[in-house]
């Protein structure tokens, strides 16, 4: 009964420390993704949010045209989520283009639960458009 006790106590223990490693300070969610050449990568969004988007998503549309207007310096790393096909990667790219946006845009299977959704440098997920919008504009990166 007691080696029970023992083997609750530490599962306990393990669970709490991947819960709360995340917010330790240093440590951040890295995030494996493609590039459109095929090349894999990992981004950190301690040194620059993530911003995952699909190209199926209406809402994505608005925060991508209002991350073009920030200067470059302040726009998260670009990351078209959820895409199972080639043609999804190529409309990813499109529409990242059609909202006004160049350079890198990199792609993973990853489901952030929704899209929109930042990834901040403290690996904390925003997923509302206004408050992406909010947090960006505020010079958080």
């Amino acid at each position: 009964m007691k080696k029970s006790y023992v083997y609750l106590a530490v599962i306990l223990l393990i669970l709490v420390v991947f819960a709360i490693a995340p917010n330790i300070k240093g440590h951040t969610q890295q995030v494996k993704v493609i590039s459109a050449s095929g090349a894999a990568k990992y981004l950190n969004p301690a040194d620059r949010p993530v911003l995952f988007f699909a190209p199926w998503c209406h809402l994505c549309d608005d925060v991508l045209k209002e991350i073009a207007k920030l200067p470059q310096e302040k726009q998260p790393v670009l990351v078209g989520a959820l895409l199972r096909s080639k043609s999804e990667v190529q409309s990813a790219l499109v529409k990242a283009q059609n909202a006004g946006l160049s350079g890198n845009v990199y792609f993973t299977d990853l489901d952030p639960g929704s899209v929109p959704a930042l990834l901040t440098k403290n690996s904390r997920y925003i997923k509302d458009p206004a408050a992406i919008c909010s947090y960006l504009k505020g010079g958080n990166i």
